[in-house]
């Protein structure tokens, strides 16, 4: 197993992406501890690693707390003895669909603690420990949206680019001490923070929703946590032990293909679904 005697730190593990990458690395061997501010998601995620066979340890904290992160660090520490992995996953959205004039500061403020911030303060303390034995991985979960423009999204969009530039200078930084910092950049995913932002796209319309999907993947699907979780295991590897500062696009083609996402949303699906409709009338004659 890949991630043998190696210690896994996750935020934002009680669910989607944070959970299913805490039980790919418990399933390839690895210790892992998870951060959140949802102690009931944690505990799922923790039933969720023993039953893997492996050992783990649930974190409730807000990780844009630096005295809260140092107090869970320190925990992990205790029971594994180090950190070998830094999955930087925690995040949230700003509401969509609302301009800049209708965005507050503390709406701003609140997604740029909480993306960018906490990335900051965790890759401050798991630095130091892999410094020491001059090994370690950090990913980082940064977004399509850090590529292209996304209407109504003005905050999260600026996150996720910090993000990214976070992720190629802290790379830089790290490189002669054996750290490999990379990113990840996720299109749309099947979790709930997704569905969340989907309800805020389009309010009790599922189909609108499912057609918007189809609008902005290549691929006409959005992705698993899971298939996301197997990419982020893979940059924790050896396998990619000669990649730092790269950003691995895990978006079904979006930023390869488009150009945009989501622009004329509504006017595309419109003009979709009557397409849709005039050939199964053309089907009924």
């Amino acid at each position: 197993m890949r991630f043998t005697n190696k210690v896994a730190l996750i935020t934002g593990g009680a669910s989607g992406i944070g959970r299913a990458t805490a039980i790919r690395f418990a399933r390839e061997g690895a210790r892992v501890a998870v951060f959140d501010v949802d102690a009931v998601g944690l505990d799922r995620t923790l039933e969720e690693i023993k039953q893997q066979g492996s050992d783990g340890m649930a974190g409730v904290c807000d990780v844009a707390d630096i005295d809260a992160v140092n107090t869970n660090i320190d925990r992990a520490l205790d029971r594994f003895g180090t950190v070998d992995i830094l999955f930087n996953n925690v995040g949230v959205a700003d509401p969509f669909r609302r301009g800049i004039e209708d965005v507050t500061l503390e709406d701003f403020d609140r997604v740029l603690t909480v993306n960018v911030r906490s990335m900051f303060i965790m890759s401050r303390r798991a630095v130091g420990i892999m410094k020491e034995k001059r090994s370690g991985r950090i990913i980082n979960n940064a977004s399509v949206c850090a590529y292209l423009p996304v209407r109504g999204g003005i905050a999260y969009a600026t996150s996720k680019g910090a993000v990214v530039s976070f992720t190629k200078s802290l790379a830089a930084e790290c490189c002669r001490f054996g750290i490999n910092v990379n990113a990840i950049a996720p299109g749309a995913i099947e979790t709930p923070a997704f569905r969340r932002a989907s309800e805020q796209l389009y309010p009790g319309n599922p189909e609108k929703r499912k057609l918007l999907i189809e609008l902005d993947h290549p691929v006409r699907r959005i992705a698993s946590a899971e298939e996301v979780a197997g990419v982020v295991a893979f940059l924790a590897s050896t396998d990619a032990s000669f990649m730092t500062a790269t950003v691995v696009h895990v978006d079904g083609g979006v930023t390869g293909i488009c150009n945009t996402i989501s622009q004329n949303a509504d006017e595309l699906a419109s003009s979709l679904e009557s397409i849709r409709k005039y050939s199964a009338q053309r089907k009924e004659k």
